[in-house]
C-alpha cells in the first residue's frame, strides 16, 4: 500500500514515527498519488491539494484531536467538512468523539485512534527525587496552570519546587525546555506527582506518560478523558484545596495508588502503542476497502 501522512512535523513530532511504522510494516511511503491519505489535524488545504491532483483517488482518514472551542467558525465548518468528507473520520478518544457529535452535530460513523506514545516511554523504576512536576504549555486557558501554583501554597510548598518542562517557562526556577522523548522519560520517572488541572484535553498525554512511570497524576474532576482512562481515582475538584487534600490522601495510601497505576500500566502501553495504533489505522484501511 502507497501511503502519505500529512501532519505536524516539528521539533520531536510524532507524524515521522508514524510514517517509520508503516515501512517497517511493509508499505510505502510516497509524495503523490498514494492509495491511502492520512491527515492528522491540520493543514487543511494540503490534503485538498493532494486529493485533487490524484487521478485515481485514495482513501482518506482524518483524525481530530480535538475541538478547540477558542476557535473561529471558519475552523469549525473546515473541519466538519473534513470529518463528512473523509472516506475514515477518525478522532483520538471517546471524549473527543462525544464532543463532535455534540458541537459539530455530525451523524456520520466516527472511529477512535489513540495518539500513540513514544516508544522511549517506559517504567524505569527510578527513586523519586523530585516532589512536584507540570508538564505542558503554562499560558494556554485550559490548562490552569495558576491552580498548580496555588495548589503548592494551599500545600504550604514552595513554588520553587515545581518543575516545569514545556516550551512556555513558567514563574518558577526550574524549567525543563522540550528534550527528547527519552530525557523527558527519565524526568517523569523520577517524579512523585505529576500536577496536571486541565479542564479539557483529548487524550492528556501527560497523565497516560504518568501512568507508564509510576507518577501520581493529580487531575481535574472535570475533564472527562481522565474517566476514560480509568483515572478516577486520581481526580480532584479544580480548586487548590481539594487538589491539596487528593495530594495528601495519596500520601497517606501510597500502596493503594501505586496498585491502581500498576493495574492500568499494561492496559495504556497496549493501547498507545505505535506499532498498534498503526496497525488499528490499517485494519480501517482494509475494512474500507472490503465493504467497498
Amino acid at each position: 500500500m502507497k501511503v502519505l501522512v500529512l501532519g505536524y512535523r516539528g521539533k520531536f513530532n510524532m507524524t515521522e514515527r508514524i510514517e517509520e511504522s508503516f515501512k517497517k510494516l511493509g508499505h510505502e511511503l510516497v509524495d503523490n498519488n498514494p492509495d491511502f491519505l492520512i491527515h492528522l489535524t491540520g493543514g487543511f488545504q494540503d490534503a485538498q491539494d493532494i486529493y485533487n491532483k490524484c487521478k485515481i483517488k485514495p482513501v482518506r482518514l482524518y483524525c481530530l484531536l480535538d475541538v478547540d472551542t477558542d476557535k473561529d467558525i471558519t475552523w469549525y465548518s473546515q473541519v466538519k467538512k473534513d470529518l463528512e468528507d473523509c472516506e475514515i473520520p477518525c478522532v483520538i478518544s471517546e471524549t473527543v468523539k462525544t464532543q463532535v457529535k455534540q458541537i459539530l452535530k455530525i451523524e456520520k460513523e466516527i472511529n477512535v485512534v489513540h495518539f500513540p506514545l513514544a516508544d522511549e516511554f517506559s517504567f524505569l523504576n527510578y527513586f523519586k527525587t523530585i516532589e512536584f512536576l507540570y508538564s505542558g504549555r503554562v499560558y494556554a486557558k485550559n490548562k490552569n496552570f495558576q491552580l498548580v501554583l496555588e495548589t503548592l501554597d494551599c500545600l504550604k510548598v514552595s513554588r520553587n519546587s515545581l518543575v516545569v518542562c514545556g516550551t512556555e517557562k513558567g514563574p518558577t526556577e526550574t524549567f525543563v525546555d522540550s528534550q527528547p522523548y527519552d530525557i523527558v522519560n527519565k524526568l517523569f520517572n523520577s517524579c512523585r506527582f505529576l500536577l496536571s488541572p486541565s479542564s479539557f484535553e483529548g487524550t492528556n498525554m501527560n497523565m497516560i506518560q504518568s501512568v507508564i512511570t509510576n507518577t501520581f497524576p493529580i487531575l481535574n474532576k472535570e475533564c472527562q478523558v481522565n474517566y476514560e482512562f480509568g483515572l478516577s481515582e486520581f481526580c480532584a475538584e479544580p480548586t487548590p484545596q481539594a487538589m491539596a487534600k487528593k495530594i495528601n490522601e495519596i500520601v497517606t495510601n501510597e500502596k493503594y495508588y501505586y496498585d491502581i497505576l500498576s493495574e492500568l500500566r499494561p492496559i495504556l502501553l497496549e493501547k498507545f502503542k505505535l506499532e498498534n495504533v498503526v496497525k488499528r489505522i490499517i485494519c480501517l484501511y482494509d475494512a474500507y476497502v472490503k465493504k467497498e
